[in-house]
Formats: C-alpha cells, sequence, structure tokens
C-alpha cells in the first residue's frame, strides 16, 4: 500500500492562515514548498509511472484560473511538449506553470507553447486545437481546466484524432480550504471510443484469419492497422493473410513475393519481440518459399493440406481437386525417380522403362482386364491412370502399396477413383461431391503417397505440419 503525502504540520498550519487572510501568498507558499514534493509523491504511484511509461509526445491541456492541474499532468506524463490553451484572463496561470515546469526541468521553455483562445468561442478551440496537435502521433488531450465549453471541443478534437483524454481527478474535497486535500489527486485517462472500434476490428481479423478464408483476413487486417495504437500485431497478420492467400491460390510468383514482405516484417524487432518462441516462423517461411520455388515436396504436402482446409470450410468439391491433384504429383514424381528425372508426361519415352516391346503388351493386357478395351498401345501423352498403370508394371509400387491388392484390382481402384473425380461439376461431370467422396480420395491419396514415398511419406507429413498456417490468435495482444 503506498504511502500517503503528508505535509509537514508547521507548514501546513501556515498555508492553511495563508489561505484565509490572502489566497495569492498562500498560493505562492503552494507553489514554492508544497507542490514540489506533492509531484515526487505523485509521480512514483505506480498507476502514474504505467502512464508515463506510455511515452506521450504531445500534451494538450487546458488551462483555467489555476496552473495546478496543467502542472501535475504535465510532471506525471513528462511529454516532449506542452500545448496550452489559455484566455487573455488567464495568462498569469499560463505564465507561473511555464516558469515552474522549466525551473524543475520537466520540459525546456522552447517546449511549451501557448495558444491563446476564446475561452467562449468553441470553433476557434476546435480550430487552433487541431492546428497545433496535428493529425498524427502519441498526444493526449488534458481536459480538466478551462470552461465547459474548452472541455466539451477538446475532447471532440481528440476522439476525432483517435486521441486518449485525461483529467485529474481529486476525489477528497476539503470544504475547509475550498480545494482538494494535497496528495489525492490522480490522473485518469480515458481510451479513445474508438478504441472499441478498434478491438472489434482486430477481433474479425483474428476470426476470419482462423476460418482459415486468408484473403477477407488479409482486407481485415488492412483495416484493423488503421485504428490500433500499437499496429505490430495487426501488420504481422496482414502479411501473414496475404502470403496465405497467394499460397491457398497456388499463385507462385505472387508467393514469393509475398514472403519476401513477410520476410521483411519478421526481421522488425517489435514484431520479434511479439512472436511466442515456440513460433518457430523461420522454418515455416522456409516452407513456403520452397512451394514458391516449385519444389515437389512442399507442392505435395500444399495440395495435401489445402485439400483438408477446402474441406473444412464446406468446400468439398475444391478439396476433392486439390488431393487428386495431389495423385496426379505423385505419379509424375515416381514416374520421374524411375527413369532418372528423364521422364516427360507430354512427350513420353517408353525405352526409359526397359523392354518397350514387353511394356506394351502387359500395358494392354492390364488395359483390357480393367475394362479399357480402347487400350491398344502404349499412350502419346500420360494421364493419372496411364502412369499409375504402368508404375505397377514397371516397379514396386504395387507391393509397396499398404493395400494388398493385386495389381489388376489396384490399377481398377484408382481408375474408379479417377471416374469419381471426374464427376464433379468442376471437373467433367454435373455432380457436386462433398465429405463421403473427399473421405476416399483422401484416404487413397495417402496410401499412393506411402507406396510412392516409402519411407519419405514421414517428411511429407513433417513439411505439411511445417506449412499448415500459424495460429495468431494465441498471442492476440489483449
Amino acid at each position: 500500500m503506498e504511502k500517503a503525502f503528508e505535509i509537514p504540520p508547521d507548514l501546513e498550519a501556515e498555508w492553511k492562515r495563508l489561505l484565509a487572510v490572502d489566497r495569492h501568498e498562500a498560493e505562492d507558499l503552494y507553489f514554492e514548498k508544497i507542490l514540489p514534493p506533492l509531484l515526487d509523491h505523485l509521480e512514483a504511484l505506480p498507476g502514474h509511472v504505467e502512464l508515463r511509461d506510455r511515452g506521450f509526445h504531445t500534451l494538450a491541456s487546458l488551462m483555467g484560473y489555476s496552473p495546478e492541474t496543467t502542472i501535475l499532468a504535465t510532471c506525471i506524463l513528462r511529454p516532449k511538449k506542452l500545448v496550452v490553451l489559455a484566455s487573455s484572463n488567464t495568462l498569469p496561470s499560463y505564465d507561473r506553470a511555464h516558469a515552474f515546469l522549466s525551473a524543475r526541468s520537466v520540459l525546456p521553455p522552447s517546449a511549451i507553447f501557448l495558444v491563446p483562445t476564446d475561452p467562449t468561442d468553441h470553433g476557434e478551440i476546435y480550430a487552433r486545437l487541431r492546428e497545433r496537435i496535428g493529425d498524427e502521433g502519441d498526444h493526449i488531450v488534458d481536459v480538466t481546466g478551462g470552461k465547459k465549453v474548452m472541455s466539451a471541443t477538446a475532447a471532440q478534437v481528440a476522439w476525432e484524432l483517435n486521441l486518449p483524454l485525461c483529467y485529474v481527478e481529486s476525489p477528497k474535497y476539503n470544504p475547509q480550504i475550498r480545494r482538494p486535500d494535497p496528495g489525492c489527486e490522480e490522473l485518469i485517462v480515458l481510451p479513445n471510443p474508438s478504441e472499441e472500434r478498434a478491438r472489434l476490428l482486430r477481433r474479425r481479423a483474428v476470426e476470419t484469419f482462423g476460418q482459415r478464408r486468408f484473403a477477407p483476413a488479409a482486407e481485415a487486417f488492412g483495416e484493423s492497422r488503421r485504428f490500433q495504437a500499437d499496429n505490430s500485431f495487426d501488420n504481422l497478420g496482414y502479411a501473414l493473410a496475404r502470403c496465405y492467400t497467394a499460397w491457398a491460390d497456388l499463385d507462385r510468383g505472387a508467393l514469393a513475393d509475398r514472403c519476401r514482405e513477410l520476410r521483411g516484417r519478421l526481421e522488425e524487432p517489435r514484431i520479434r519481440r511479439l512472436l511466442p518462441a515456440r513460433m518457430a516462423m523461420s522454418s515455416h517461411l522456409k516452407a513456403l518459399e520452397a512451394v514458391a520455388a516449385g519444389e515437389e515436396l512442399p507442392l505435395l504436402a500444399t495440395f495435401f493440406e489445402l485439400g483438408d482446409i477446402y474441406e473444412r470450410q464446406g468446400r468439398a468439391d475444391f478439396a476433392v481437386l486439390l488431393v487428386y491433384r495431389a495423385m496426379e504429383a505423385l505419379v509424375d514424381y515416381a514416374l520421374r525417380r524411375a527413369t532418372g528425372g528423364r521422364f516427360l508426361r507430354h512427350d513420353p519415352d517408353w525405352s526409359l522403362f526397359g523392354d518397350e516391346a514387353k511394356l506394351r503388351a502387359d500395358y494392354v493386357e492390364l488395359s483390357h482386364r480393367i475394362g479399357r478395351r480402347g487400350a491398344e498401345s502404349l499412350p502419346d501423352r500420360v494421364g493419372f491412370i496411364g502412369g499409375f498403370a504402368v508404375l505397377c508394371l514397371t516397379t514396386s509400387l504395387a507391393q509397396d502399396m499398404p493395400t494388398s491388392l493385386s495389381k489388376p484390382k489396384l490399377v481398377a481402384r484408382y481408375k474408379g477413383l479417377a471416374e469419381l473425380r471426374n464427376r464433379s461439376i468442376l471437373a467433367h461431370g454435373t455432380q457436386s461431391l462433398g465429405e463421403a467422396e473427399y473421405g476416399t480420395l483422401r484416404d487413397a491419396a495417402r496410401d499412393l503417397a506411402t507406396g510412392v514415398l516409402g519411407d519419405d511419406a514421414e517428411r511429407l507429413e513433417a513439411r505439411r505440419a511445417t506449412l499448415r498456417p500459424r495460429d495468431i490468435a494465441r498471442f492476440t495482444p489483449a
């Protein structure tokens, strides 16, 4: 519990005596001997230390016939600049405040500015205060002194400029001396009502981001960061959401650009301080950059991860296309691996697999057994099922798959999956595929990944985890 401020009894008695007979002399005594230790006491209070640590650049203060509240607010906040609005009738108060603050080195004389104004002309008060404060900066407005019209107008300016208000609260009024008891003063800061808007905007952005709706999340963070006193979190959310938008769109060029932007943000000291130590952003960013570069394993991981994201959003048709694309990519990968990277699906060289005549005969026979009666030779352009069938005939893929099916049954199974995908209105059909169809294709794709990648299938899952969008809701500022 803080120790209460006490005036030495002899000094207090002399002050009270003067208050009864000569208030001017009482005021001189107060400013000379009572106010300095009182300020030391008030400045050291934890709540006032916390306010001072916010580092306000400019304090705009209204002054009436007493300079005391302006002095109190200035000493507690220690701004770099003080702007005082006062009428011609209250200039002696300004002079005393200027002399007091300068003598105590609270502010240099050059940092204290007088703005003379008519205390009854709200238009003039409004214009002069706006001109002096400007539109940007860490400013605060003290509305304790001055007439009511001054306070009301100053509050309007502060709200428009998204600035906080403060006032000196003195709850213990002493009717004997007709003023509050020294030591009970407290500087109260009122956050701008627009700060609630800022909180709502940030909450909406975080919620949208958490739903993996990255494009609207980027828009929401872009709006939110305009209203935050500290927009470090919102800038990070904006950069991440833009990065994930390009990733989800599989726009590798845009993703490369967004990764550069994100890397720049992550190098900012205030954002580094914001991120939890456990959030491995470096490896995450490298994984996204690998997708932008077109590396096979990161792209495969992306297809699988995006499929699950779209399915959770109720967009199963898009999820089906993504997981089917993952199966195509796995077949491409296996065909290139089997031929030392030389095989091209659009211009196949079948001699890369050995005896081309035998492969042709085996391929035609297998095609007939699974109902592809029109296949009388190896294809000129290799589709998913054609490539899958060749792999089953020329590699150990059928044995490496987790399913215990013969080659014809295995190829027939994946032919049926390709036909399932083709029913989608987004492919070649007229149906809207749902969660059940997606689940069937996803499980088959995972089996294929196991068969093609072997032990590297674990690396694929690890890469998915590294690519997975970060959960920023866990470190949202209060």
